[in-house]
Formats: structure tokens, C-alpha cells, sequence
């Protein structure tokens, strides 16, 4: 499941910005969209890779379970 911060990036950012994101993630927009409604779940590597094209405005947490319940994740994020 999704955190609410990417549900929100998703609705609120621009088509532009999620194409630039998503080539940046080596993804596609579509793959995208796929994840925020839950169709696909993104691999820890993808949403590592989400996270670097978003600057940060996405975290890995806010797009895959593992991530967000690694404790080296969590020590990082402090």
C-alpha cells in the first residue's frame, strides 16, 4: 500500500513534472499511476530510484512496505 504523500504527489503534480520523474526513474508514467492505485508494487530498487528523480518530494517509504519498515530506513530518516 501507498502512503498518502504519494497519492498526493500524484494529483498535485504536473504531468510534465511525473514525466520527468519517471524517465529519471527509468519507469514510465504509466508504471506510475500503476502504483499509486495499487495495480503494481513497486520493487525497493524502483522506488529508491523514484525517490532520487523526485528529489526527495517522494520517499522509498511512501512507495514500497519494505523500505518503510527498514530499520536502516528509519535510522537514516531521523
Amino acid at each position: 500500500m501507498v502512503s498518502i504523500n504519494f497519492k498526493r504527489w500524484m494529483k498535485f503534480t504536473s504531468p510534465e513534472k511525473r514525466r520527468a520523474v519517471a524517465k529519471g526513474a527509468d519507469t514510465s508514467p504509466a508504471q506510475l499511476h500503476h502504483l499509486v492505485t495499487g495495480y503494481r508494487k513497486a520493487s525497493s530498487d524502483l522506488a529508491a530510484r523514484i525517490e532520487a528523480a523526485s528529489n526527495g518530494e517522494v520517499t522509498r517509504a511512501d512507495i514500497n512496505e519494505t523500505c518503510r519498515s527498514c530499520k536502516y530506513f528509519k535510522e537514516c530518516n531521523k
